[in-house]
Parts: C-alpha cells; sequence; structure tokens
C-alpha cells in the first residue's frame, strides 16, 4: 500500500463568468476555479531521476569491476571491426577505464536533468499559489524558468521564494560542475572546471553511523565484518548516532574525475534529500497562504 497522496487545492478568480453548474454541483462559486497540485506527483519528477541514476550506474559499474574483457567487438554478426579481436590487454583495461567515467558522467547528468525538470514544475505551482483566493485576468499564465539550465541558481531563487533554506545551493553547483566536467572534457580537470584555484571541489552531504560511548565516537564501517559491532568497552552500554555532514572530493588540474560506487550512491541520496526539502517548503509555504492541503489514499500497487 503506498504512502497518501498530498493533494494542494486553492481557488482563484477568473474575471470572466464561469459556466453554471448543474443544481447538485453547485459548488465552487460562479467565478471561481479549484486547482489541484499533487505534491507527491510532483516530487515523483525528481525521484524517478534518482532511481534511474542508481540502477543505471549500478549495471554499469558493477558489470565492470574487473578488468578482464575478451572481446570490443558490438555485434558478432558484423564483418567490421573497430579493435583487434580480441583487444590487447592495455585496450581493454582502458576501455573499461573509460567506460565507467562515461556511466558515472551520464548518472550525474540524469540526475541533475530530472532535479531540474522538478524545480521547473514547482515554479509555476509557487506563482499559482501565491494568486489563492484573488482576482486574475483570465489570460493569465504562471512564469517559466526552464530556460535557465543551472540548477544551483533555480534552487537558490525557489527556495528563497518561498522562505526555504537554500543553503545547499553551492553544494549542488559543484555536482553539476562536475557533470560538465565528465561530459564536456572527458572527466579530465581542466581550467573551465576548476573552481578553487588548480582544483576542483566537489561537494555532497552524506550520513555517517557511528558507535556513541560516553565521549568517544567509532565510525561504523559500511559494511560490517562477521565480528560484529564491538563498543570501545564492551561492558558498557552503547548507542548508535546518525551524523550528517558534508563530504568532499578534490581534484588536480589535469587529474581524471573519479567516484567510488559509495560515493555515487550518497549523491543519488544527496538528490532526495534536496527534493524532500523543496518539497516540505513548498508544503509549508502553501499552508501559510491558506491554501487546503488533502490526503488521498493512493492504491494499492502489487
Amino acid at each position: 500500500m503506498q504512502s497518501p497522496e498530498r493533494i494542494s487545492t486553492f481557488a482563484i478568480m477568473s474575471d470572466i463568468p464561469a459556466p453554471t453548474p448543474p443544481a447538485p454541483q453547485a459548488e465552487p462559486a460562479a467565478h471561481q476555479r479549484l486547482l489541484h497540485i499533487d505534491l507527491d506527483q510532483l516530487q515523483q519528477i525528481a525521484l524517478i531521476g534518482v532511481r534511474r541514476a542508481a540502477s543505471f550506474m549500478a549495471v554499469g559499474l558493477n558489470s565492470t569491476k574487473g578488468d578482464e574483457l575478451p572481446s570490443l567487438a558490438l555485434s558478432n554478426e558484423s564483418m567490421w571491426r573497430f579493435f583487434p579481436d580480441p583487444p590487447p590487454e592495455a585496450l581493454a583495461q582502458e576501455a573499461v577505464r573509460e567506460f565507467r567515467t562515461w556511466v558515472i558522467g551520464n548518472g550525474l547528468r540524469e540526475l541533475d536533468a530530472h532535479f531540474n525538470r522538478f524545480l521547473d514544475a514547482v515554479w509555476p505551482a509557487i506563482q499559482l499559489g501565491k494568486l489563492h483566493g484573488q482576482k486574475v485576468s483570465w489570460s493569465f499564465t504562471p512564469k517559466d524558468i526552464s530556460g535557465d539550465t543551472n540548477a544551483s541558481k533555480k534552487f537558490s531563487k525557489i527556495m528563497q521564494e518561498i522562505g526555504g533554506d537554500d543553503s545547499q545551493a553551492g553544494r549542488l553547483w559543484t555536482l553539476t560542475n562536475a557533470r560538465n566536467c565528465l561530459t564536456h572534457a572527458a572527466g579530465i580537470v581542466g581550467k573551465r572546471h576548476a573552481n578553487d584555484g588548480d582544483q576542483m571541489r566537489v561537494l555532497w552531504m552524506g550520513m555517517e553511523t557511528r558507535l556513541r560511548q560516553g565521549d568517544t565516537e567509532v565510525v561504523i564501517d559500511q559494511v560490517i565484518g562477521p565480528e560484529g559491532l564491538r563498543a570501545p568497552d564492551p561492558s558498557k552500554e552503547a548507542e548508535i548516532v546518525a551524523a550528517w555532514l558534508e563530504r568532499e572530493q578534490v581534484f588536480q588540474m589535469g587529474q581524471p574525475v573519479t567516484l567510488e560506487p559509495h560515493e555515487l550512491h550518497e549523491i543519488c541520496f544527496y538528490y532526495s534529500h534536496l527534493t524532500g526539502a523543496v518539497t516540505a517548503a513548498l508544503t509549508a509555504f502553501f499552508a501559510a497562504a491558506g491554501v487546503v492541503q488533502q490526503q488521498t489514499a493512493a492504491a494499492a500497487t502489487p
């Protein structure tokens, strides 16, 4: 069973009469239009991108963990060959390394593109929410920000518009910058993408779990070994805590951009977190504007 969907309903007064509804359906008033925005459906625009990026990168990276590649032939049913078959070991290893870079670049592009589309859809919802209970011309059209392809600028613009926290805009920009480097510069840091002197910094937020005992904290490994978790002093009680902290990767000029699978997994979660932050701020904005918010039970899925 899916969680209930959140529907925001608000009224806008039009300056032209509405068709008179049948008597049993006398609501709403003659000049009133009720608009509905499904917030869960709205955020799915970004979350679909998160799932696509995570799954596509998993397929590409997990299937190329080793450097052994028996052939670089695209099809055995063609007479054309672009490489020796079987390829020399060094060539096969280079192809795998370049492919993994290509996969990472496309994964970041997928995250950025869907988050951009999500922000593009949020902006007109904000403009309509501002008009709740007001009279507008029949020709009114919400403003469009899709012409700006910079996700960090749009994120900041939207959060400032609805009173949200835009402090993550700078980190978001570094991810877009890394995406551009991977896409347009074959993943090699150049002057165009260096954002801190002769180096490129990539920032995001991640979750770290720790075992705390008194004033001592021990970071829990991503994969817990067969020995399990052990506190510094097994004879005393300990607790597991989660820390939300900044992650950073720094690449020097001329260095290839490489991100490990666990880092990419965190980056996917980070985009999911940003999507939730925008949705929460939008929900609060609608509530402050007096917009009615409803929950509808979603249909069960297999």
